[in-house]
């Protein structure tokens, strides 16, 4: 694989730019995915800016959706999750109907079906976490859930919540590919 310090490939240099993680594990992911793209040529971190990577694009070949994410700058999390494919989350267990078990198995039907839960969308007045009886001295305070960045959104009804997956962990908002609609209550 021709990767950092390889100089025969042909091609075109492009420059692409993603979010940066908000988090150390997220950085060393995105940089791991990055370098096994192959034809990188250098890659760039910076406090409080994107990671900036240059690659070489052999002839003929395209940008992959994920790393053209220009069209997804001025997107919110919702209007990404509308343009992607999405299921109810329909309870089908005959024991436990607690709200953490209903969200627990969320979390591992998103997983057996091959999708990291990389963000948690929910409305911004939200029944979810009185539903799961979390204080809001907690949940004010937090940035992730189950290792999914929480984002809110205005237009989403307060008993709804969406479990969106990706294929890394660290995926920004426009490399969502899935999303699980679940419901309070």
């Amino acid at each position: 694989m021709p990767g950092i310090g390889d100089n025969d490939t042909k091609g075109r240099l492009v420059t692409i730019r993603e979010t940066m993680p908000g988090d150390i594990d997220g950085i060393l992911e995105a940089i791991r995915r990055i370098i096994l793209m192959g034809d990188i040529r250098s890659v760039s971190l910076r406090h409080n800016e994107p990671i900036t990577y240059q690659r070489i694009l052999r002839p003929g070949e395209e940008i992959k959706s994920s790393e053209s994410t220009a069209s997804f700058a001025e997107l919110s999390p919702i209007d990404v999750v509308r343009q992607i494919s999405m299921e109810e989350y329909v309870d089908e267990s005959l024991e436990d109907k607690s709200p953490h078990s209903r969200v627990m198995r969320m979390f591992l039907y998103m997983g057996f079906d091959g999708w990291v839960t990389t963000h948690l969308l929910m409305g911004e007045k939200t029944g979810f976490w009185d539903w799961l009886n979390v204080p809001s001295l907690v949940h004010k305070r937090l940035n992730q859930f189950l290792g999914a960045r929480i984002e809110r959104e205005k237009t989403l009804p307060e008993d709804v919540f969406v479990l969106c997956g990706a294929k890394t962990k660290s995926a920004t908002i426009a490399e969502i590919g899935y999303a699980l609609k679940g419901n309070v209550g």
